[in-house]
């Protein structure tokens, strides 16, 4: 159960990050900051925040960080599949060195 929120923890945040860029577009268009997007993606940046704070109760900081870099690669890959952004082989390799380079630090 605490690995399963964990991803959701992830996917939840990639999620927000969406939400957010897609709201800062509109809100661009519109010239209005709030919109529903908007909202909704700090909506979940909250919730998001007092799971992450329940679940290191449980979990060792540690575990959390290592899995919470993962954060970077899922927001990579959705960004690409809901907002159509390019992929890019230099985008790939650096979302790929803050997560070995977050693992690493974390085995010492």
């Amino acid at each position: 159960m605490i690995y399963l929120s964990m991803v959701f923890i992830i996917f939840l945040n990639s999620y927000s990050q969406i939400l957010l860029k897609k709201g800062a577009d509109l809100s661009h268009k519109n010239n209005k900051f709030l919109n529903r997007f908007i909202i909704l993606g700090y909506t979940f940046f909250i919730v998001i925040t007092i799971l992450s704070v329940f679940l290191l109760k449980f979990i060792d900081i540690k575990e959390f960080t290592i899995v919470i870099s993962c954060n970077y690669l899922v927001a990579y890959i959705m960004a690409i599949i809901f907002l159509k952004e390019q992929f890019t082989f230099k985008k790939l390799i650096g979302t790929a060195i803050i997560v070995i380079g977050v693992i690493v630090y974390n085995l010492k």
